[in-house]
């Protein structure tokens, strides 16, 4: 989802702007999938890495400390970001962080259905 009411960026000096179409990739099947990782600031017109602001160890990143404001070839630096070890290492700790609550749930489900299985 869009974080600018209208979907409308500020423009820079240089009349580049960010793009809302960024918050989403095309993948090789054609479908699109959301870069739920990306989040804006409206407060200094730049782009951060969530996942990376949360889950990261490396707060001198630029994706986390200065932000992203290059509008030019803007979304090959979103690919490239996404590629690099250390955005897929917040992923997969993010990844891992939501799935932990699942694990009581599944454990309790297994455990009624050994106690089920005992009583046949």
């Amino acid at each position: 989802e869009h974080e600018l009411p209208n979907n409308e960026y500020p423009k820079y000096s240089s009349k580049r702007s960010l793009h809302s179409s960024w918050y989403s990739r095309k993948l090789l099947d054609s479908t699109f999938e959301q870069r739920n990782w990306l989040t804006y600031s409206p407060k200094l017109y730049k782009m951060f890495c969530l996942y990376y602001i949360i889950y990261g160890n490396n707060s001198n990143d630029s994706w986390v400390k200065y932000g992203f404001s290059h509008c030019k070839n803007g979304h090959m630096a979103l690919v490239k970001h996404e590629t690099t070890s250390a955005h897929i290492i917040s992923l997969k700790i993010k990844l891992k962080a939501s799935c932990l609550p699942l694990l009581p749930s599944l454990i309790e489900e297994h455990n009624k259905q050994v106690s089920f299985n005992r009583e046949l």
